[in-house]
């Protein structure tokens, strides 16, 4: 149910910034420290930043954020690498949705960096690493869209594989279990050498004594040959193909 206390933000304590002590506010039933202005212009104790607190520390914000990222997660599945850009379907995704999903997380940043501050006090939003690679997905959509870069643009698509990785700052949980599994990893150093060294004894042993002999077979052509569909003239895949050998022998039969 929706209740007016629910967008309320109460600062239970004003900070020192002599003892650099954050002020201390408590907001949908929960108490964290936030700076006491973001950007230089925005004061805890504002109407609007009080506002813009309560929104991004609403549930359903954090769900409508990881709606759009496993959406967006779809389309970039569903994207036709072998197609053209001009494509009906690559095109709808790069020049419709890709637009919108960019549009839906700038918002969130920017309502993030005014509830929480942007990096230079505590507790503000680049201050956590795990906000980083929302900041660095969003800014680097931008330059690809803006063009602000003529070359290197395909090295900026990389950052669209991350995306789906920011499910991993919307979901709580999953920071605690990903956080396990990484303090882990430097115990986990024997098991990995002891498995290392058994993968090579059994690697070395098959290939000894199974090498070459469930592909055995030669080539018709020299070098593969890419099949293209006569209608259109758009390529379809590679072909390569081999005959079987019997006893060591290729046979044209």
């Amino acid at each position: 149910a929706w209740s007016a206390n629910d967008w309320q933000c109460v600062v239970v304590h004003p900070g020192n910034a002599h003892h650099d002590q954050c002020p201390r506010i408590r907001v949908r039933g929960k108490e964290k420290e936030v700076c006491w202005r973001s950007l230089f212009y925005f004061r805890v104790n504002g109407r609007f930043r009080q506002r813009v607190l309560a929104f991004v520390e609403w549930k359903w914000f954090d769900r409508f954020i990881l709606f759009l990222i496993a959406l967006n997660s779809v389309f970039m599945a569903s994207y036709d690498q072998r197609a053209s850009l001009d494509a009906p379907f690559n095109s709808f995704v790069v020049h419709v949705t890709e637009p919108i999903f960019l549009v839906f997380f700038t918002i969130e940043l920017v309502l993030k960096v005014i509830a929480w501050g942007f990096f230079l006090d505590r507790r503000t939003y680049l201050r956590d690493p795990w906000n980083w690679l929302d900041f660095i997905v969003v800014v680097s959509a931008w330059i690809e869209t803006l063009g602000l870069v003529e070359n290197g643009l395909g090295f900026l698509r990389l950052f669209r594989i991350l995306r789906p990785l920011r499910s991993l700052n919307a979901v709580p949980q999953m920071k605690v279990l990903v956080n396990t599994v990484i303090s882990s990893v430097p115990r986990l150093f024997n098991v990995i050498g002891v498995t290392v060294v058994l993968f090579v004894i059994f690697g070395s042993i098959g290939t000894s004594l199974f090498g070459g002999i469930f592909f055995r077979g030669c080539r018709t052509i020299s070098s593969p040959v890419l099949i293209r569909n006569p209608e259109d003239n758009s390529t379809q895949c590679w072909s390569w193909p081999y005959l079987l050998m019997c006893d060591g022998y290729c046979s044209d039969d």
